[in-house]
């Protein structure tokens, strides 16, 4: 779960009696003027607090003029019309395709 909200949002969420959340990242806090964010409220609900690396905003603009230099194309296995969708799923489940089965719509 992203939490995108201010320190009341959280609050209510995270003091709610029987309610768990397996995983919550929060980037940040949307408090507005004169309030205060705290995390004493986390704290005290036992949650597990971990460290997360969002990385930096060179990091997808590297991708992105690697990817206008050498595109990624998918590898199609077999191309099924719509009428035959019961072949492609069975070829898929069988794991006989070597890249993606297609089922063209039109």
């Amino acid at each position: 779960m992203v939490e995108v909200g201010g320190p009341a949002r959280s609050r209510s969420r995270w003091s709610r009696p029987g309610r768990t959340t397996p995983r919550s990242r929060s980037s940040g806090s949307s408090a507005g003027a004169g309030r205060r964010s705290t995390s004493w409220t986390l704290f005290r609900s036992g949650a597990t607090v971990r460290k997360i690396r969002v990385g930096s905003r060179e990091d997808p603009e590297d991708l992105l003029r690697w990817l206008d230099v050498w595109p990624i194309e998918p590898v199609v296995d077999r191309v099924h019309s719509f009428e035959d969708a019961g072949a492609a799923f069975r070829r898929f489940e069988g794991r006989e395709n070597f890249g993606k089965v297609v089922i063209a719509a039109a």
